[in-house]
């Protein structure tokens, strides 16, 4: 066993061990391959909990039933609906952290590998005893490098030792059971509910995906501004209207120069020269409007409509939505919105202006063409609605099927150590390649449907092309040769603007595809804050932290039927010390979350300081208190942010909390607090004294640690005095 403060290199020497870590000097031999490895943060995939004990290799019923029973995951399959069945959520996120733990470790045990190695995995179960005195051997480490190495007993004949006494903790505090501290009340909570809606994912039949739907191009506008797309629209069509009456021009010049030779050249030299001019003006207009307004703007209001949709959806959303799915929303659907769609809108706005700008010239140069009109325009409805009505729904698919290949991807970055160390690459390759070929089987039908669109308007225009001819030859002296030329050359370029066209209007109408599914999101997403009006809260409550739960009954779900707290009443004064104490799953959390309005209240009330928190928007709530998760979460950012992201506490007040836990000399080397914080460069213990710094610097009355006994006892014996404790 390997034992030691935080910060002192436990963890790393296990992924030495494992062959992670970059070696710098000196050399590690492993006489082993097989091996195990459990990380401190468990890795669960987004499938069954059988699928993540077993990890698809070959099943082994007899000992999968010792491995789930020796691991207590046997009375947590008769909780849930589903059982081993149930679906674990991305990350775990349908299961409890000591649930998630036990999983981790059948997985452990089922894999029957010889050696085992397991990062802190005991610290959220429910055990109650030291396993140190177990260990065979024992090595302690401290900033690094190796203090101590041996057996329990020489070990502990060495706590006189001021470092030794920072290695371990006390046995009788380890040993000590929770039933010496008598609680301040007792709190009966039943077991935790898990609601078969999580296992589910269903479609509701959605004609919009088929048919199209005007509102969300009316959306779009709307993103873009109505009156710039008015002008973006009005200047594609001046452009193409002249390019296209330019060649109608040179006709008329050609048979005026006919009749009178060199007369009219600078009249019509002139206005030729002005159509150019101003047809080139009109697209460059367009192209402005497009790439400095259009795009940028419709890219900041719906990014910003999806991450407030995302930020205001309530917790139950997230369990029941893989990241797969919210990855696809913020990658290849802003990725359309931004890049692709703006493209095809430009080449549909010019292709069809262009194209209804020809016919009526071909109409023009060749009267008796006018004829065929009714026929052209039958047979092009006909191909629309035949082939946007597929061709539109596809696309949404090809979209779609990447999130099971960016939810598989994520998966595999957060679980690469434990992956390789089980040596599952071989399955995970074969289930990358198996959705990877389930992801592209939409984009070839949709490349079928391309050719298939190419062949039925080369058959139109070939008719078209006859039937001209065919008037030009019956009626040969009701044409001019140059309208005749005219006449041709836009019959040939016809085929192809005309292919252009309807492939743009589909690729536009597939594209928009990506806006209809952020406008779905923002609509249908629910909204924790949408149906409360409340009262202004006093800038300095709470001020007293007296916390009151009065025959609380809460679901995870408005629609949920069975509780999750029932009956619950509890009383917290001020500056009092509450521990909710329970085996894993009996929603020891869900007394966190129903505080923080994480949850729906069906009955009862809770308040603090008198304030009903039915009353009070759940945002502000959340800024007010303090809540130190099972697992640190850090943004993006400078190690001040993270510390103090509303920016109210003074540079003197954040240094003196990181000073009280120990990270100074740590931030120190990161740059100081406007230095960038990346978490994965921290050990576990070191993220939870920077959130602990975090607590520290807010004024807050009331300070919430979730699963405290399991993780952040060790830290307060290791590493904080006992006067930071009294804070």
């Amino acid at each position: 066993m390997i034992v030691g403060p935080v910060g002192s290199g436990k963890s790393a020497l296990i992924k030495s061990i494992l062959g992670e870590m970059a070696v710098k000097k000196g050399s590690i031999h492993v006489p082993f391959r097989d091996i195990v490895y459990c990380p401190q943060i468990p890795w669960i995939v987004d499938d069954t909990i059988w699928h993540n004990i077993t990890g698809g290799t070959e099943f082994n019923a007899a000992w999968y039933n010792f491995a789930v029973s020796a691991c207590g995951l046997s009375d947590d399959f008769q909780s849930i609906p589903a059982g081993d069945m149930h679906v674990a959520g991305s990350r775990g996120a349908s299961l409890s952290g000591g649930q998630k733990q036990r999983v981790a470790l059948a997985r452990a045990v089922y894999s029957r590998l010889p050696v085992l190695l397991l990062d802190d995995i005991f610290n959220g179960l429910d055990s109650k005893h030291s396993l140190l005195p177990y260990s065979d051997r024992i090595i302690a480490l401290d900033h690094g490098a190796v203090v101590y190495r041996g057996s329990y007993e020489d070990l502990v004949d060495q706590t006189s030792d001021a470092i030794m006494k920072n290695l371990i903790l006390p046995q009788e505090e380890m040993t000590r059971p929770d039933t010496d501290k008598a609680p301040a009340e007792e709190i009966r909570c039943d077991t935790a509910n898990y609601s078969s809606d999580s296992n589910q994912r269903k479609r509701d039949l959605d004609f919009s995906r088929r048919d199209g739907n005007w509102e969300v191009y009316k959306y779009y506008i709307r993103s873009a501004g109505p009156w710039i797309s008015a002008v973006f629209v009005a200047s594609f069509i001046v452009s193409t209207f002249l390019s296209t009456f330019s060649t109608l021009w040179i006709q008329w010049w050609s048979d005026s120069n006919a009749k009178e030779p060199n007369e009219k050249v600078g009249w019509y030299l002139g206005f030729y020269t002005a159509f150019t001019v101003v047809g080139i003006l009109s697209f460059f207009l367009g192209c402005y409007l497009l790439l400095i307004h259009i795009i940028s703007d419709t890219a900041l209001t719906l990014h910003t409509d999806l991450l407030k949709a995302t930020l205001k959806a309530p917790w139950h959303f997230f369990q029941t939505t893989d990241a797969g799915t919210m990855t696809n929303r913020f990658s290849q659907d802003m990725d359309l919105i931004n890049m692709k769609l703006p493209l095809w809108l430009v080449n549909t706005v010019a292709n069809v202006a262009l194209t209804i700008m020809k016919l009526i010239l071909l109409c023009v140069v060749g009267k008796y063409m006018a004829v065929t009109f009714p026929f052209l325009v039958t047979t092009f409805v006909l191909i629309q609605f035949i082939y946007l009505r597929t061709s539109r729904q596809v696309r949404l698919l090809d979209i779609e099927a990447k999130a099971l290949l960016y939810a598989h991807f994520a998966e595999t970055i957060d679980g690469i150590n434990p992956m390789r160390a089980f040596g599952w690459q071989g399955n995970f390759q074969l289930e990358c390649n198996r959705r990877l070929n389930l992801s592209q089987r939409p984009f070839y039908m949709l490349l079928c449907l391309q050719q298939w669109l190419n062949l039925v308007l080369d058959l139109v225009i070939a008719a078209v092309a006859v039937v001209l001819m065919a008037i030009a030859t019956s009626v040969r002296n009701r044409f001019s040769a140059g309208g005749m030329g005219v006449a041709l050359n836009l019959v040939l370029s016809l085929n192809q603007i005309l292919v252009h066209a309807i492939q743009s209007w589909t690729q536009l109408e597939t594209s928009i595809g990506a806006v209809s599914r952020v406008h779905s999101f923002k609509k249908d997403t629910p909204c924790e804050d949408a149906d409360m009006e409340s009262p202004p809260t006093a800038q300095e409550w709470p001020t007293e932290g007296a916390v009151d739960f009065d025959n609380l009954t809460v679901t995870y779900q408005s629609t949920d039927q069975h509780p999750i707290l029932k009956n619950l009443t509890l009383r917290i004064k001020p500056g009092e010390k509450l521990a909710i104490c329970g085996p894993s799953g009996s929603d020891k959390t869900s007394v966190i979350m129903t505080l923080l309005q994480m949850t729906k209240v069906k009955s009862g009330s809770v308040s603090i300081d008198g304030r009903d928190l039915a009353s009070i928007q759940p945002s502000d709530i959340r800024s007010r208190l303090n809540v130190i998760p099972q697992d640190p979460y850090f943004v993006p950012g400078t190690i001040r942010l993270n510390i103090e992201p509303h920016a109210v506490a003074s540079d003197a007040e954040i240094l003196r909390a990181v000073k009280k836990v120990g990270l100074w000399k740590q931030i120190q080397m990161n740059g100081g607090l406007d230095g960038d914080l990346n978490a994965s460069n921290w050990s576990m213990g070191e993220r939870q004294l920077l959130a602990l710094s975090r607590a520290l610097t807010s004024r807050s009355p009331i300070l919430i640690f979730d699963e405290a006994t399991s993780k952040y006892a060790a830290l307060f014996a290791w590493f904080l005095p006992p006067r930071l404790i009294q804070e």
